[in-house]
């Protein structure tokens, strides 16, 4: 049997995920948003969690999506777990003390974005089922 020519080979690289979070809060500075790493994973590969704040006390939170971490452009996948309208502060900190209990090397983002997206998603109007607000396709990064 013949090994496979290079040409034939897929490799597909990602970013370390300590290297992601500092580049993603850096985008947001720009933006003019603030936000800090509220948590700290694992640098490898910890999964990152975005807590969303908004004015008044609600949030929404962005965690990763189920199946592959990338799209087939390279850029992380998105999902809403507690739905795309906003929710009470104290309903995102409980899910996300549920989601270190699970795994304790999560990675936690809080952003304040008034827009609500935390420069990460926007709705996938392409997809069937696109009325589900909760399933989310990222932005270009």
């Amino acid at each position: 049997m013949q090994a496979p020519r290079p040409s034939a080979i897929s490799v597909q690289m990602s970013v370390k995920t300590e290297i992601w979070v500092k580049a993603h809060l850096r985008r947001c500075f720009a933006a003019g948003l603030t936000g800090v790493v509220a948590r700290r994973g694992a640098a490898e590969a910890g999964s990152v969690f975005v807590k969303v704040s908004l004015p008044g006390g609600t949030g929404r939170i962005l965690a990763p999506a189920a199946g592959p971490a990338y799209d087939e452009k390279g850029s992380r996948r998105w999902a809403a777990p507690l739905g795309s309208e906003p929710v009470p502060q104290d309903d995102i900190d409980r899910f996300l003390a549920r989601q270190i209990a699970f795994d304790p090397d999560i990675w936690i983002l809080d952003i304040d974005d008034p827009g609500g997206t935390g420069l990460l998603e926007q709705p996938d109007d392409d997809r069937p089922g696109s009325g589900d607000k909760a399933a989310l396709r990222p932005f270009a990064e």
